[in-house]
């Protein structure tokens, strides 16, 4: 473990004192590839990070990757007992239905997500697993999506009415956004699959 709290790892972070596969990290927020070690400058405690704890993207860290449950694995470098196994997420996207926009409309949904959705539902639309991940949506939730989030007809279950941040066009276009989401994922998939 680098530190026994977050708010010493911060500490020792800004400090310098940070070292990730070997080289010095100085600033929050700075992307860590989940299969990344750490250690301190000068030697002294190290360890794996928990799926990429200070960032990244969130395809291919490893919470994004396994069911977490709320585990953090912490351990020694050099250790010799074996890691537990941690069973992989589902990654199938289904296909999501055909929505119509133009480009600067998907982008536009693109800005609106990640200013207002984002924090619950992820980067790129990639759920750390608390939240709903949007690009898994079934078909009766896609042909709700208006009411869910400018209507708010699922309030009882978490998902807050957003008719006081979004216009129903914003939310059109952050639907849009998520289809494409998925669709670049679906296809990113499939190309891999074929290899």
């Amino acid at each position: 473990m680098l530190a026994p709290t977050r708010a010493r790892a911060r500490a020792l972070i800004l400090a310098g004192q940070v070292l990730v596969d070997g080289r010095r990290v100085d600033k929050q927020g700075t992307a860590v590839p989940a299969a990344a070690t750490g250690s301190r400058a000068g030697g002294g405690g190290g360890g794996g990070f928990a799926g990429g704890v200070t960032g990244g993207d969130p395809r291919t860290m490893a919470s994004g990757k396994y069911v977490n449950d709320g585990y953090v694995f912490a351990f020694k470098l050099g250790g010799k007992a074996p890691m537990p196994h941690v069973a992989e997420k589902n990654a199938s996207i289904p296909e999501p239905p055909a929505i119509e926009a133009t480009a600067a409309e998907i982008e536009h949904g693109k800005y609106k997500f990640m200013s207002t959705c984002m924090v619950c539902h992820g980067a790129l639309v990639v759920s750390g697993g608390v939240t709903p991940d949007l690009r898994m949506l079934p078909p009766e939730k896609h042909a709700i999506f208006k009411e869910i989030v400018y209507d708010g007809i699922i309030h009882g279950a978490g998902m807050p009415k957003l008719s006081d941040l979004v216009t129903e066009q914003d939310v059109h276009d952050i639907h849009a956004y998520i289809v494409a989401r998925a669709n670049e994922d679906r296809a990113a998939a499939s190309a891999a699959a074929a290899k």
